[in-house]
């Protein structure tokens, strides 16, 4: 037991360093961005995918909203952002019952054909502002809660590079800052083509799916 807990309180070492210089073809601008199709009814989308609104008006302001990239992903390594611009408190909203955030952000990566709901099945994996990850369908608490605001960034990193000591795992960075220690992408996952996948409820998201001006 000593030994376990040595192990857990020894200090992770950052592996997700910036990326060297790259000269091959970008991304096509717009290549990645939210969908207009694959996505739940109550998601409003403007500026070209990269700013997304939840209808919040009445019982929609208790909904989740989800959206799915519309490109995916199989190799390499890959942070998409998204930050909060603005932050909803509907006067209708039952959210005030006890233990039932009013606002939720959770990001992740699914398969073309699960649910867009992150966690609800295996097909997804991801994090959320209530601090839990989802695995296998199943949702573990690791973090604290993390508050959610206006201009709070949130990021997370699907590393499939096999060179890499983080290979075939998921991490959350907040404000720029890791999050907890990466989580192992499940067995059921890898070499899939896995999308970039955001649910949300009362708020309203800039989308930053290249990366390559990072919000934090």
């Amino acid at each position: 037991k000593e030994k376990e807990e040595e192990e857990k309180e020894k200090e992770y070492v950052e592996c997700e360093e910036d990326a060297p210089a790259d000269d091959r073809p970008k991304v096509d601008a717009g290549k990645f961005a939210a969908s207009k199709v694959d996505s739940t009814l109550n998601v409003m989308t403007s500026c070209g995918g990269k700013l997304l609104l939840p209808l919040s008006d009445g019982g929609f302001s208790n909904l989740v909203a989800a959206v799915r990239a519309t490109t995916g992903l199989k190799d390499g390594r890959y942070l998409f952002e998204v930050k909060v611009v603005e932050s909803r408190y509907p006067a209708e909203s039952s959210s005030k019952q006890r233990g039932v955030p009013r606002q939720i952000v959770a990001l992740g990566f699914s398969t073309a054909a699960s649910s867009l709901f992150i966690g609800e099945e295996a097909e997804s994996i991801g994090f959320d502002t209530e601090g839990s990850v989802a695995i296998n369908g199943k949702k573990d608490w690791l973090e604290n809660r993390i508050k959610v605001e206006t201009q709070l960034v949130l990021g997370i990193v699907l590393n499939l590079n096999a060179q890499s000591p983080n290979a075939n795992t998921v991490s959350l960075f907040v404000n720029g800052e890791r999050k907890g220690k990466p989580q192992p992408l499940p067995e059921n996952l890898r070499g899939k083509v896995l999308f970039p996948t955001i649910n949300f409820k009362n708020v309203t998201l800039h989308t930053n799916f290249t990366g390559l001006q990072p919000f934090a």
